[in-house]
């Protein structure tokens, strides 16, 4: 039985009788992990501290002092993540498994590259990007349509001088939402001043001046896109970046609020083949519980189920908008 859309009360009940049992071992083992810890951390500060300091100072002495402090700084590292391991994966096995389950078949992977580097640079939205890492992804059917949610991380390097900078392109959601129908052309919704226009597509100049400030679109077929670039759905994108700029709070104390921030995220999209790509950006990771801070807290948990019920309304909406052939 699945068990959408439900209030908090309703979730309470079920973290209850369903996520107590699991959670009260992994918090004890927290606790222990956090103990065992703590003598590592403090020799972590005093071999880093050593290591900056000494770096500025000039003399042999201090280059061996240096160097000796590196390499403590190394092992003490490798040490304490054999002794205190953390429960990430355990947390997120357990826990965050059965949050998708009150979807219905929804599954957590954790080395799967759904969405490849290839297929994103064949999009032309981050030209510069050319290192790719996946956390999250999280496959499932909603509402008869197959999707993939990926938590992406796309950045390059710069060289400043002697040292290399990383800079980072994109960070956030990509949702992979399968079609009933192949598009006949490529559609490409991108921000201005970062979208790249590939060979063989031309800008096409829609009628909304709002939506051209900050987004250009690019497509190998007018027709088509303006077909599936409807007022309507271009607003949802803005409402789509509008909901990721509300407080984990808002969330999760009222999954329905209407109070978004003022500052919009600009969410860009592609139609390829028989997919819709949305690229959504965030400012810190999503489906995630921090092990910093007790794993008893409901909120965390209702926060993270709120998070996948309001990106899934988006699969909704689509499924429900009939010119896309969902």
């Amino acid at each position: 039985m699945l068990t959408e859309n439900l209030t908090r009360e309703e979730f309470s009940q079920i973290y209850k009788d369903q996520f107590l049992p699991i959670l009260i071992p992994l918090e004890e083992k927290r606790k222990i992990d956090v103990k065992k810890s703590k003598p590592f951390e403090i020799l972590c500060a005093i071999f880093g501290l050593s290591f900056i300091i000494t770096s500025f100072l000039q003399g042999d002495i201090f280059t061996i002092i240096s160097i000796v402090s590196l390499i403590l700084l190394i092992i003490t590292f490798v040490i304490a993540a054999n002794v205190c391991p953390g429960i990430r994966d355990n947390l997120k096995k357990e826990v965050i498994t059965k949050i998708l389950s009150l979807f219905g078949k929804f599954y957590l992977l954790t080395e799967n590259d759904v969405i490849t580097k290839d297929d994103i640079q064949g999009m032309g939205l981050f030209p510069s990007f050319t290192n790719k890492y996946d956390d999250d992804i999280i496959v499932g059917i909603h509402k008869g349509v197959n999707f993939a949610i990926s938590e992406t991380h796309l950045s390059h390097s710069e060289q400043v001088g002697k040292s290399s900078n990383t800079i980072d392109d994109f960070y956030g959601l990509i949702l992979k939402i399968q079609m009933n129908k192949k598009f006949t052309g490529k559609t490409i919704v991108g921000i201005n001043n970062k979208i790249r226009k590939l060979k063989g597509f031309e800008q096409v100049n829609l009628e909304d001046v709002e939506f051209t400030k900050n987004m250009k679109v690019f497509s190998t077929d007018q027709v088509e896109a303006r077909y599936i670039l409807t007022p309507a759905f271009m607003q949802r994108l803005y409402e789509l970046g509008n909901f990721f700029t509300n407080t984990r709070e808002a969330l999760a104390n009222n999954p329905n609020s209407a109070a978004f921030s003022q500052r919009h995220i600009l969410v860009s999209a592609a139609f390829i083949d028989g997919y819709v790509y949305l690229f959504v950006p965030a400012n810190d990771n999503f489906f995630e519980i921090s092990e910093k801070e007790s794993l008893l807290n409901e909120y965390k948990y209702y926060d993270v189920y709120c998070q996948i019920q309001l990106i899934l309304s988006i699969v909704e909406y689509l499924k429900l908008d009939m010119k896309l052939g969902l």
